[in-house]
């Protein structure tokens, strides 16, 4: 997810949202993330917010 060095936090929840909706039919998923995505001048609020999209959307998942 490219975007989260550049992006706002609102844009890294929707972004994330739309890649978990993508990956998650079927199960066997891992949500993470890589040394390779997370840079240094990588705001802490974005990381934060994946993270939170992530959780919001597992839960939501596990209501459903």
């Amino acid at each position: 997810m490219r975007f989260s060095d550049d992006g706002t936090p609102e844009v890294v929840r929707q972004k994330t949202r739309e890649v978990l909706s993508i990956m998650t039919p079927g199960g066997g998923y891992i949500a993470g993330a890589s040394h390779d995505y997370i840079l240094e001048e990588t705001p802490v609020e974005n990381i934060l917010a994946m993270f939170e999209a992530v959780d919001a959307f597992e839960a939501t998942d596990r209501i459903s």
